[in-house]
């Protein structure tokens, strides 16, 4: 969501390290206080009250996509030797 589009892998990481080191999470709960998943945002400059410039909403099976998707890239970066 948002003007800033992530155009490549390493954007997108860019812009969830960026949400999340400055604390722009929220859990996204079912009724049942299930969790569901994460929205995670930006705001222009890194100021608390400026607008939001990209966000997402991750579901748990997002999360774990991304996080196996990330597994496998560090693990063929490592050299076998």
């Amino acid at each position: 969501k948002g003007p800033a589009a992530c155009e490549n892998l390493q954007q997108l990481i860019r812009m969830l390290r960026n949400g999340v080191s400055h604390c722009n999470v929220r859990f996204i709960a079912d009724d049942k206080n299930q969790l569901t998943g994460l929205s995670i945002w930006n705001r222009v400059g890194g100021n608390s009250k400026s607008s939001k410039n990209w966000e997402v909403e991750l579901s748990i099976q997002d999360l774990r996509t991304i996080a196996l998707k990330f597994i496998e890239l560090m693990e063929s970066e490592v050299d076998p030797s």
